[in-house]
């Protein structure tokens, strides 16, 4: 069985990735990322580290935050990043009488919080700006903190 504290990678073009703060806690992940800076200044990249939570975007207050983030990311609301990281077609979903689902009695109805977490440092948290430093001492900070070696074209 693998660690539920090992370190994911959550994206293809920039180095980002996350785990559990606590083994088998889903509410909030630790996140190293490194990615350009808005000012894409030529040979500096941002190291970014920190914790997201993601049970503070299910309040109420926060529902249209989340809703606009996964809009921004192609899902079409939470219903829609379910069935696209379950793939499921929501069939087995059962309805309340106001057109939500029950979430206990749907089979299929999942919420992959890391992947819900990977989104929110994606578009939330990457945009504040992190530790600026030459790119190459960025993978490295990164890498030590990862325990990979990074050797990506785009960050060198």
């Amino acid at each position: 069985m693998a660690d539920k504290r090992s370190w994911e990678s959550y994206s293809d073009s920039k180095i980002l990735y996350l785990r559990p703060l606590a083994p088998r806690d889903e509410s909030a992940y630790e996140y190293v990322a490194v990615c350009e800076p808005i000012d894409e200044e030529p040979g500096m990249m941002e190291l970014h580290h920190g914790a997201v939570y993601v049970d503070d975007y299910f309040t109420p207050e926060a529902k249209q935050t989340l809703d606009e983030l996964l809009s921004g990311s192609g899902f079409a609301g939470l219903e829609g990043f379910v069935k696209e990281t379950v793939e499921t077609d929501g069939q087995d979903w059962v309805r309340l009488s106001d057109g939500t689902v029950d979430t206990a009695k749907s089979p299929s109805w999942f919420i992959d919080r890391m992947m819900l977490a990977s989104l929110i440092v994606e578009c939330k948290i990457l945009d504040e700006g992190g530790i600026r430093m030459n790119s190459r001492e960025a993978e490295r900070v990164a890498g030590g903190m990862v325990g990979e070696k990074f050797a990506h074209p785009d960050l060198s």
